[in-house]
């Protein structure tokens, strides 16, 4: 597994309006949210993929660094820490991280979200209908729906498929793959495994 640290970058675009005898300048502020890039060897991808979850879902408002850290000392109350630099998160670990770090107090309060496993219990009989699922899901709700994933090694996020392609918000500058690179439980570089999928929405928590 892989991990990342946050960029948020906000810009200024600058445009003047004419008018009869006085120029205005009209500021506007456009947002732009990119997600936290991890360290090469740490492992972390699992709980930067949290991260960027909300920083994306909620456009950037979550300080990130203090999310991270909340989430490692949730992650801490059942496991060491050395586990997790080495190995990487499972999808157990990760439910234990969603329920207690996410689910619960100040972040489901002030960045409520939904977590689902939509492949489970009844899993998709081929490739197809998995993509099927994926692309209805996050164009039903553009900008405010994700799907988090494992990888045989890595934790990420897709937030849209398009044109035969999947776009990652990506904690390791990872941006798209075609889908004809991804399998349905038959081993690969991008295999998808129906445990290790996650739905996640913008909303109040179930």
């Amino acid at each position: 597994m892989l991990v990342c640290d946050p960029v948020n970058s906000g810009g200024f675009a600058v445009r003047e309006i004419h008018a009869s005898h006085s120029v205005c300048m009209e500021l506007i502020m456009t947002t732009i949210v990119n997600p936290s890039i991890q360290g090469d060897l740490d492992n972390l991808c699992g709980i930067y993929s949290l991260v960027n979850a909300v920083a994306y879902l909620y456009d950037g408002a979550v300080k990130r660094r203090r999310l991270k850290l909340a989430l490692l000392n949730t992650f801490q109350q059942q496991w060491q820490l050395d586990e997790l630099l080495t190995y990487g998160m499972d999808d157990q670990q990760l439910d234990y991280v969603i329920d207690k770090g996410l689910q619960r107090g100040y972040y489901r309060h002030k960045f409520p979200l939904k977590f689902s496993k939509p492949l489970l219990p009844n899993k998709p009989r081929g490739l197809n209908q998995v993509f099927n699922l994926f692309h209805r899901y996050l164009s039903e709700r553009p900008h405010q729906r994700l799907i988090l994933f494992c990888t045989p090694l890595h934790w990420t996020l897709i937030y849209k498929i398009e044109a035969g392609r999947v776009f990652f918000f990506d904690s390791t500058h990872k941006k798209t793959a075609s889908i004809t690179s991804f399998s349905y439980r038959r081993g690969g570089r991008y295999e998808i495994d129906p445990e290790t999928v996650y739905f996640i929405e913008q909303g109040g928590a179930t």
